[in-house]
């Protein structure tokens, strides 16, 4: 009950973000945004060739997407940019997979 009622708000509002290796690709909706902390987020910093964002990322998708099987550094892209994977976890309602909940990390350069 709870799992169709996340699935099919994160389906109407999400974002496409693409998930690729050498041999398979899909793309996913999911909430993904600038992980925020107690007081703000992280910014980014200035270097020679341009301001590089530092900050962290939150992805909250659907647990049928469930990214804790795939490698740290895993790339996802989304609103072309690419992403790392730095940690995900799957969050339950008793014995039952509600959504999952990645950190991701921008990648240096260009898609």
């Amino acid at each position: 009950m709870y799992r169709d009622m996340i699935d099919d708000i994160i389906e109407k509002n999400g974002v496409s973000c693409r998930f690729f290796d050498d041999n398979n690709e899909i793309t996913v909706k999911a909430f993904f945004q600038p992980l925020r902390y107690k007081y703000g987020s992280y910014s980014g910093t200035c270097e020679e060739e341009g301001l590089y964002d530092e900050r962290k990322y939150l992805y909250i998708g659907k647990a049928e997407n469930d990214l804790t099987v795939l490698p740290t550094g895993f790339s996802m892209e989304s609103g072309s940019i690419l992403y790392s994977l730095e940690s995900a976890d799957m969050y339950y309602l008793g014995e039952t997979a509600v959504y999952c909940r990645a950190v991701f990390r921008r990648v240096r350069g260009d898609v």
